[in-house]
């Protein structure tokens, strides 16, 4: 009977700390998604502006600087001018989000309406030591409207 005990204890603690580390992760994504849509907002509309990568260098992590310099990257973001500037941005929502020892992750989803077309807009962001940069970016088409599929890029 001791030993029952001591296990329904075990298992009661285990589950009272998986309770309350979910609980933690729910207010520390809130938290970020409060404390990034704007820097999220604002690199779409600044990118969408030119389509030019130098317009949101500063914001870009190295890896996505590699990937858009390639010859694929380029020909995404010419076709990607043919968008326009986004005028609009609706259903903002964070879809992923993981604190890890090396920052942290979030993936961001909107439906963005550019001047010429609609789209699925993705953005994956990086928090680490207090600086944000963009790790990937991503136009999915809206059924229904006319955007071109795009090849599936971390661009």
């Amino acid at each position: 009977m001791r030993i029952l005990k001591n296990v329904l204890l075990g298992l009661g603690s285990l589950f009272g700390l998986l309770v309350v580390l979910a609980i933690v992760m729910g207010i520390s994504s809130a938290h970020f998604k409060t404390q990034q849509t704007p820097f999220v907002t604002r690199f779409v509309t600044d990118l969408s502006r030119h389509w030019e990568l130098a317009d949101v260098y500063d914001r870009l992590s190295n890896t996505f600087i590699e990937q858009a310099g390639s010859a694929q990257g380029r020909q995404i973001m010419q076709r990607l001018r043919t968008l326009g500037a986004l005028r609009s941005l609706q259903d903002l929502e964070l879809r992923n989000y993981s604190m890890t020892t090396t920052g942290t992750t979030a993936v961001f989803s909107f439906k963005g309406t550019f001047e010429t077309d609609a789209a699925l807009v993705t953005v994956t962001v990086l928090k680490t030591s207090g600086a944000v940069r963009v790790l990937a970016f991503h136009l999915d088409p809206i059924p229904g409207r006319n955007l071109p599929s795009l090849p599936r890029t971390q661009t």
